[in-house]
């Protein structure tokens, strides 16, 4: 292995090997979650919507934590366990008003009467880089939805840096049909998009 190829971190502003990246016990991130954090998927070495990322990074140390990668992800965690233990891969999130959010770490899309529709941000998403590039590609709309809503789905999928397009087979007993034309278009457009970007930069 190369020192180029030696797994590293940025820690406190600096790049140091993975194993000599130590927090101290007394950090508020560590003790309290108190902190925020970004994901960028690497393509040929290279990240994906650098800047991006960067600049949410910045908009992130606010006193309200709509919108934020918070550091505390227990909720999310938790979530994720539970619905394991019921014999799913993920959890869908809801407000408290019954509302369809998000993944505890993915957007969340659906096809509803032909058209592509992704919760509104004004339900207090994470203002997902992915989600706002299938907005872009693929025309989906912001809209509200209940899990009742979503009963009458004709596709879904999941969105996130890490997992691109993902489609859904099933929400809760309901199997999706198999047929998943704009799930695949959308992870075409999707791809074809981090390619481009990548042949140019």
């Amino acid at each position: 292995m190369s020192a180029s190829e030696v797994p590293s971190a940025c820690l406190d502003g600096a790049v140091v090997p993975l194993a000599d990246a130590r927090i101290p016990v007394t950090d508020a991130g560590l003790l309290r979650g108190d902190g925020v954090f970004e994901v960028m998927r690497l393509y040929d070495g290279r990240p994906f919507a650098r800047e991006q990322h960067l600049a949410r990074m910045a908009r992130s140390p606010v006193r309200l934590l709509d919108g934020v990668k918070s550091l505390s992800y227990a909720a999310n965690m938790l979530a994720t366990r539970l619905a394991r233990e019921r014999g799913f891969d993920e959890a869908l999130l809801l407000s408290p008003e019954e509302m369809v959010l998000e993944l505890p770490t993915a957007s969340f899309f659906w096809v509803g009467g032909g058209a592509l529709r992704t919760p509104p941000l004004s339900e207090h998403l994470l203002d997902s880089i992915t989600r706002r590039l299938v907005i872009e590609l693929a025309g989906a709309r912001e809209a509200p939805a209940t899990p009742g809503d979503l009963e009458t789905a004709e596709e879904a999928f999941v969105a996130s840096s890490v997992r691109e397009v993902m489609a859904v087979r099933r929400i809760e007993g309901r199997e999706l049909p198999a047929a998943r034309p704009v799930t695949e278009a959308t992870a075409r457009a999707v791809r074809a998009h981090i390619e481009a970007e990548h042949a140019g930069s």
